[in-house]
């Protein structure tokens, strides 16, 4: 099934917030969906015109629909791990987004990215286990979320 306008629209919106994705990403999707459309939605429109970063989380909250959150998080997570670099150098701050978004799912999911969130932490502090381990498991908790596809920018 394609996912509505409102769940990429909170895809974008959930992706600005942890600073995976940034305004222009979602102003180029609403573009793509203006060109797709005979007679596109004012709210569609709203999120393609240039405009501060708050007021662009704003209009991509407007976007009206059924929204399927579980489907933007996880494609998000998924978006986090393909653009990690092989170095642990940034592991630290993904950790920290993948919480921020986890928060969208459910408890069982936020727990998993906060247990390896501590896991870095005694890492870091040379207490216990290994940054090599971190990032594993890291790898491992986003691997069960699939990238969003170039169809997900067509809208519903």
């Amino acid at each position: 099934m394609s996912p509505t306008l409102a769940t990429v629209a909170q895809y974008f919106r959930l992706g600005i917030e942890a600073g995976i994705c940034d305004v222009d990403d979602a102003r180029e999707w609403a573009l793509q969906v203006i060109g797709k459309m005979d007679e596109p939605l004012g709210e569609i429109i709203e999120v393609s015109w240039r405009k501060p970063r708050m007021q662009t989380i704003d209009d991509l909250n407007a976007v009206p629909g059924e929204i399927d959150l579980a489907r933007a998080a996880g494609w998000l997570l998924a978006t986090l791990r393909a653009s990690l670099p092989a170095s642990n150098a940034t592991l630290r701050r993904a950790t920290r987004q993948a919480l921020q978004i986890a928060r969208s799912l459910d408890e069982d999911s936020y727990a998993e990215f906060d247990r390896i969130d501590d896991m870095l932490s005694l890492a870091e502090l040379k207490q216990y286990g290994s940054l090599t381990g971190c990032r594993e498991a890291f790898d491992e908790a986003l691997r069960q979320y699939p990238l969003p596809t170039l169809g997900m920018y067509q809208g519903a």
